[in-house]
């Protein structure tokens, strides 16, 4: 499970090793809701050393979506294994507080936290702002 905020750095590090010595191939990308691959903010280095691949995926959220962080490892004779790692993303603003607890609902690996809005804020991100006496007049109003 990965929990982090938009524009934080994700850092995921694999580690894989074949039991019968077969060279191991890595991918990984992240799609957004629309299916779109991206490509441009990714980075997988990888390192092989005997029977053991190591790498580091890195990959930055920068805006409100949803993601799939998909990683592949394969093997020459063919044989695949798949992982998607939960992402719960933090989207909110204004001084509101991540939840990372109390989340959407998860999505095929990726769901929001919940945000804990300060005083004159509310919505799902904290963005909408919040007038105690909009709805109902307040004692002593007009």
């Amino acid at each position: 499970m990965i929990k982090k905020s938009l524009d934080e750095q994700i850092s995921i590090a694999i580690e894989i090793e074949d039991p019968d010595s077969d060279a191991i191939t890595l991918t990984a990308s992240v799609k957004n809701s629309g299916g779109s691959e991206m490509l441009a903010s990714t980075t997988l280095a990888v390192t092989t050393n005997g029977t053991k691949t190591t790498a580091t995926f890195l990959w930055t959220p920068t805006t409100r979506d949803t993601y799939k962080i998909s990683i592949t490892a394969a093997d020459a004779n063919g044989l695949k294994t798949l992982a998607v790692p939960l992402l719960i993303l933090c989207a909110c603003q204004h001084s509101g507080v991540c939840d990372f607890d109390n989340t959407n609902g998860e999505i095929e690996g990726f769901a929001y936290a919940g945000c804990k809005c300060g005083p004159g804020r509310t919505g799902a991100t904290c963005t909408d702002e919040f007038i105690a006496c909009e709805r109902k007049p307040c004692y002593g109003s007009k």
